[in-house]
């Protein structure tokens, strides 16, 4: 059975309260007095006497069931209640641009709360520009921008290049200025590629990628094989602790925040140096722990091939390197030794100590 379309009651059927009556604006084409109060299926104009204007049921105008309503009258404009207690920009004016519902939330029966920034109205007459030239954003506060300052990007750069005036060099070269465009830079090295640099990337010292790879490696400037410590170690997951531990009851295993890097030769990954991922100074003997994760994928294909690369460098740089390979992974010919088992059990672990032993008694006994 299809459902009755409404019609309107003669005019003086319904009684509302006289206030909310005078709020029904002549636009809805009918008397209010023709709305049932509990009617809502259809949303009538609304018009305060300040002349904003709104969309509402008037069943949800009838009764007060939001917080503003119960503060300010169960027949307040949302408007005027947001113009008087909603929330105000830092300029000292309501945001008429802020959405209404969002404004009615943030309304403080206690005090009008502080929303930071300027208004789109105030933002609208300012043109304030650092002493650089560039235009201050539209989002700051006029007391944070003074015009006889640099910009704080180029505040950054300038005391950047204070402490590194090396890097003025290729400021020059390049002609490079604050809020200029980015223009091409090599090194001069054949292998390296060019890249973009502006003035406030070179100022925090961004440079050709190999070369900064160079200056933040520790192992160039170390003798190759030696153990140094480096900033990029990262905490080990749960089973290398495990292995961890297990190694150290009866080998001296080197602290990780003490000695985590071995420097190379050669430039694995545009660096000097290696980290293990546990480190036996006495008997040179590292040992990796490989295990193909919960995706299966860990330590095959190209991962496997990385892993091949730092046996290299590790064995070139004379120390030994023992692999513990789970999870069906298979050894690896790069490897000095090693111990594959499904997971880390007692036997697997057992066999891992005895390969450190063999090797660190190798090298104690001189090789013999």
């Amino acid at each position: 059975m299809s459902k009755r379309k409404w019609e309107p009651e003669p005019v003086g059927t319904y009684e509302w309260p006289a206030e909310l009556a005078a709020q029904f604006s002549s636009e809805n084409g009918i008397h209010f007095s023709q709305v049932p109060p509990g009617y809502a299926g259809r949303i009538w104009v609304w018009e305060c006497a300040a002349g904003h204007r709104w969309e509402k049921p008037a069943s949800l105008r009838f009764y007060a069931n939001t917080r503003w309503q119960r503060w300010f009258g169960t027949y307040a404009c949302p408007y005027c209640v947001v113009a008087e207690h909603g929330p105000l920009r830092s300029c000292g004016h309501p945001d008429p641009e802020m959405d209404i519902g969002f404004a009615l939330g943030r309304v403080r029966k206690e005090g009008r709360e502080d929303w930071g920034g300027v208004c789109p109205a105030c933002n609208s007459k300012r043109d304030l520009h650092w002493a650089c030239g560039l235009q201050a954003r539209k989002t700051q506060d006029d007391n944070s921008v003074d015009p006889t300052h640099r910009c704080p990007a180029c505040e950054e750069s300038d005391a950047l290049l204070e402490l590194h005036p090396d890097r003025s060099t290729i400021i020059t070269a390049l002609h490079l200025t604050p809020h200029g465009e980015a223009r091409p830079y090599w090194c001069g090295i054949e292998d390296h590629p060019p890249v973009d640099l502006t003035y406030y990337g070179v100022a925090r010292g961004y440079n050709c990628h190999p070369c900064w790879k160079r200056r933040q490696s520790a192992g160039f400037d170390t003798p190759v094989g030696e153990v140094l410590k480096v900033d990029r170690y990262l905490p080990t997951s749960k089973l290398e602790q495990q292995v961890r531990h297990h190694l150290s009851l009866s080998h001296p295993v080197a602290d990780p925040l003490v000695a985590n890097a071995i420097s190379t030769d050669g430039f694995l990954f545009n660096r000097g140096e290696v980290t293990p991922d546990i480190l036996i100074a006495d008997g040179r003997v590292t040992i990796e722990v490989d295990s193909p994760g919960r995706n299966g994928e860990g330590h095959r294909g190209t991962r496997e091939d990385a892993d091949r690369l730092k046996d290299a460098a590790l064995v070139g740089a004379g120390w030994s390197v023992v692999r513990l390979r789970l999870g069906g992974l298979e050894s690896l010919d790069s490897a000095t030794v090693n111990v594959c088992a499904q997971s880390a059990t007692k036997d697997a672990l057992t066999r891992l100590d005895d390969a450190v032993t063999r090797l660190r008694n190798h090298v104690a006994t001189g090789g013999r």
